[in-house]
């Protein structure tokens, strides 16, 4: 299906070696774009000044790709009066550098909710209700990312149509963490879904252990075929740093993906 091929990224999050080679290796095996981690190797967007984002945004540029997404972490869980703060001025402080390099979507792992006896919903919409405030000041998207359930309750706190610029990232190794159909969590987030991770699994005693995109336990049809159903537009993004051979892995399941 051309149109899935149209979307598909590379991500260096998590990769050693010369940034502007892997990039250059990116481009020659046709995606069309890459995510990149926040922080860290090989690149990390918030540690460049604003002559290195420029030179980044070159380079890219110069290559034909784009940059599909961000990818870090968010300390602080969401629904703890203090990790909640820890959180939103966390996200100020990334938002205020990256909204000068553009609107790639900002992946963001969450911690868990739910835990200890400070767990609150109340803390956990109050949260979520200035991250909205600060997305649309920055007119910034920023997907939410953690384990299934944790997602589930914040896409049923953004209710409706508010806070457009807050959605979910797809893991799909976090649907091997809990029992259900994937197409049903799909069916949930909707419209909220920013960004698509292609990566695949095989449940092992409560690991999730690595395996070749489409030899696992992710049911790729039914992903895309719900995904077209969607009318999802967003980055695919395929992960193979747990691979023993990123590269090789990466070059298979973009040939799957478009294959589908």
């Amino acid at each position: 299906m051309g149109k899935w091929s149209r979307r598909l990224a590379f991500s260096l999050d998590g990769l050693r070696g010369d940034p502007r080679r892997i990039l250059d290796w990116a481009a020659a095996s046709g995606f069309t774009g890459v995510e990149l981690p926040l922080h860290g190797k090989p690149v990390g967007m918030a540690d460049l000044d604003r002559s290195g984002t420029r030179d980044l945004r070159s380079f890219l540029s110069d290559r034909n790709l784009v940059l599909a997404s961000v990818s870090g972490s968010l300390p602080g869980a969401l629904d703890h009066p203090n990790g909640a703060d820890q959180a939103v001025h966390a996200l100020e402080r990334v938002l205020e550098r990256l909204a000068l390099t553009g609107r790639s979507p900002l992946v963001l792992e969450i911690e868990p909710l739910g835990v200890g006896e400070e767990a609150s919903d109340e803390v956990l919409s109050e949260a979520l209700e200035r991250m909205r405030e600060l997305t649309e000041h920055y007119e910034y998207p920023v997907a939410l990312v953690g384990h299934v359930l944790d997602v589930k309750r914040i896409a049923e706190a953004l209710d409706g149509d508010a806070a457009p610029f807050v959605g979910i990232g797809f893991d799909p190794l976090r649907i091997l963490e809990v029992e259900g159909d994937a197409s049903i969590w799909l069916e949930q987030w909707g419209k909220r879904l920013h960004v698509v991770y292609v990566e695949d699994g095989v449940p092992h005693y409560g690991l999730v252990n690595f395996a070749r995109v489409g030899d696992g336990a992710i049911p790729w049809y039914q992903v895309f075929e719900k995904l077209e159903e969607l009318d999802y537009a967003g980055p695919l993004v395929i992960r193979t740093a747990r691979a023993t051979d990123p590269y090789e892995e990466a070059v298979r399941a973009k040939r799957f993906v478009e294959r589908i």
